[in-house]
């Protein structure tokens, strides 16, 4: 809730910020992300204590699809709003602001039933205050990543969820940039992202119901060789439709990539610590956001070749995949 708070006031925040001051801007920015990603540590850690074993697949997939569904509902008639802000009577940049707005109280309206129906295990108040518990935390922190390590196939996972993952964030971080370099404009751009909502939609959806059937892994896999494709695509793009067919193929496997990954993770970590694992899981997710760009553009600068930037995505998926085959996800539930 506290982080839920923090993220949707920055938002709202954004939309009164002066034109003037990009600092303050840069500011609620970054606070609302540490909103979201703090966020995400317990909602994630919840999927344990919501779903059944046997439907963690289901819950987590349903999630990432009503995520796509909102997420692609709201974006559709904020840029609807943009475009169209002369019929309705304001500037464009009042429009940008009704934007912000909006997203912050969007965040807030779809958490409330989760507040309300959710209810978290019995807990005791620490004994000597809530930033007694912080610093108490920030010593355990070596604790914790010995347990996360004496579980090897989950140990495992992370590891093989890093590289993977590196992969599949880079993608999404740097699609319009992909997009930009052969001369797309905004109209394009934003048609690929409401594109990519719509497609992850059915497309999560469809992905839990598959991975209950034949099973978590290999639908993961699947899912990285997808993405293996997406970046040889990337590498020989030239025109719009290849841009729109990269687009409808990262909308096919990223929701489900990710809601399985969530699953596989949660079946493998004790439920009594899913807070706990939990924050490693998201730790090594936002680690991967910033080594894979890095690595791109290091790769692009030394070779002074973009596209064999994005070539370097193919070593993340390898190793990705090699360390998952190692993963004995029975084995790890077991445990």
């Amino acid at each position: 809730g506290a982080f839920c708070a923090l993220g949707s006031a920055s938002t709202v925040a954004l939309a009164f910020v002066p034109q003037h001051m990009p600092l303050l801007a840069l500011a609620f920015y970054l606070t609302g992300t540490v909103g979201f990603a703090s966020g995400n540590v317990f909602y994630d850690s919840l999927l344990a204590l919501v779903a059944p074993r046997e439907r963690l697949d289901d819950v987590s997939a349903r999630g990432y699809a009503l995520g796509y569904l909102g997420g692609g509902l709201l974006f559709a008639a904020q840029v609807a709003l943009v475009q169209m802000h002369a019929h309705v009577g304001i500037e464009r940049a009042t429009a940008v602001r009704v934007s912000f707005a909006t997203t912050g109280l969007w965040w807030v309206l779809f958490a409330v039933p989760l507040f309300l129906r959710v209810r978290d295990p019995a807990s005791t108040a620490p004994a000597g205050g809530v930033w007694s518990e912080v610093g108490a935390s920030f010593a355990r922190l070596a604790t914790t990543l010995r347990s996360v390590a004496s579980h090897r196939d989950l140990f495992v996972f992370l590891l093989a969820f890093w590289f993977y993952s590196d992969g599949v964030q880079t993608i999404i971080k740097m699609a319009t940039a992909f997009g930009t370099d052969i001369g797309l404009g905004q109209g394009h751009l934003i048609g690929a992202l409401l594109m990519v909502q719509f497609i992850g939609l059915p497309s999560a959806w469809v992905y839990g119901i598959l991975a209950r059937r034949v099973g978590r892994r290999p639908m993961i896999l699947v899912a990285i060789a997808a993405y293996t494709g997406v970046v040889l695509l990337a590498w020989r793009m030239t025109t719009a439709w290849e841009f729109f067919l990269l687009a409808a193929v990262v909308g096919l496997f990223q929701g489900g990539c990710q809601a399985i990954s969530r699953s596989l993770f949660a079946a493998m970590t004790p439920p009594e610590r899913s807070a706990e694992f939990f924050g490693f899981f998201n730790l090594s997710a936002k680690f991967s956001t910033i080594a894979g760009p890095l690595l791109v553009g290091w790769t692009a600068a030394l070779t002074g070749n973009p596209r064999l930037g994005i070539l370097v995505l193919v070593i993340l998926f390898a190793v990705g995949t090699a360390l998952l085959m190692l993963v004995d996800p029975a084995r790890g539930e077991a445990r």
